[in-house]
């Protein structure tokens, strides 16, 4: 598993990013349906059939988990308001601003400073390996790698 030094520093909250292989029961966690948008959740209890693709909490106790594959996975804390937030950003949803927006709600219903955020950037497919089109790069260029 992969703890954020950053995010390691404080003792209130715990974090991972874990494989498929982890030995995680998500019985326990709060997930969500994740649909590629921009939908950003308010999880107040331990709540089942959820669709988006980021959740926020001010809440205690509750474990809040996206899955990945080659999508960013992103974890943010802000230490004053002790609220967390975790976002599954693909393409679709950067696009749609979905790390942006997960602050602004944070902002909204917690009061958090983005000043005050600890963030944490979870692994996700690097450019050798993903291609993308004119859809998502801006000016018209491709990465594509042939």
């Amino acid at each position: 598993m992969l703890y954020f030094d950053n995010l390691s520093k404080f003792p209130q909250i715990k974090h991972f990013v874990g494989t498929r292989d982890s030995e995680v029961n998500l019985e326990s966690f709060v997930t969500i349906r994740q649909v590629h948008g921009d939908k950003v959740l308010v999880v107040n209890k331990n709540t089942k059939n959820l669709e988006g693709d980021a959740m926020i909490t001010n809440k205690r106790g509750l474990m809040l988990v996206v899955k990945v594959a080659d999508c960013v996975p992103i974890m943010l804390f802000d230490p004053v308001k002790n609220a967390i937030g975790i976002a599954h950003a693909g393409w679709r949803g950067t696009l749609k601003k979905i790390a942006g927006k997960t602050v602004f709600k944070m902002k909204k219903e917690f009061g958090t400073d983005p000043g005050n955020l600890i963030i944490g950037i979870g692994p996700c497919i690097c450019v050798k390996h993903y291609e993308v089109d004119e859809v998502v790069l801006p000016g018209g260029q491709s990465n594509s790698t042939g």
